[in-house]
């Protein structure tokens, strides 16, 4: 499966909150219970180790290999709802440690081995009014 393309603006410093459905082809909710979902923010969009941050639906973090807030930090969260409903939330200390710019990101779900890729795409930083 390819995953749709769709790109997100965000400010720097606000909270992102994001509402998701993963339909089959009937547009029918399809069941996500015991699957993670997984949001990747990185610099570039070449295949790379380096990334600034990883959010998962199971509440695990992976501090990014280019922003280093504290190792405690939380960037944000995923949680599944009903049937093929989830929310994606980045916190607005995330959001105020990313420069201004243009990053790349993908959110994608995996059901034991298999990886279904969701959606990719820009993410997009804008400057906060100072």
């Amino acid at each position: 499966m390819i995953g749709g393309n769709y790109d997100i603006n965000s400010q720097e410093g606000s909270t992102l909150e994001l509402e998701f459905e993963y339909l089959d082809v009937n547009s029918n909710l399809i069941n996500i219970s015991s699957s993670l979902i997984s949001f990747i923010v990185k610099k570039t969009s070449i295949k790379t180790d380096e990334f600034m941050f990883e959010i998962n639906s199971d509440r695990s973090v992976r501090e990014g290999t280019v922003l280093y807030p504290s190792t405690s930090e939380i960037y944000g969260e995923i949680v599944k709802g009903t049937t093929g409903k989830f929310s994606l939330k980045v916190n607005a200390d995330t959001m105020e440690s990313l420069s201004p710019g243009t990053y790349f990101y993908s959110l994608y779900l995996t059901s034991g081995s298999t990886v279904t890729p969701l959606c990719k795409g820009r993410f997009y930083v804008e400057s906060k009014v100072k």
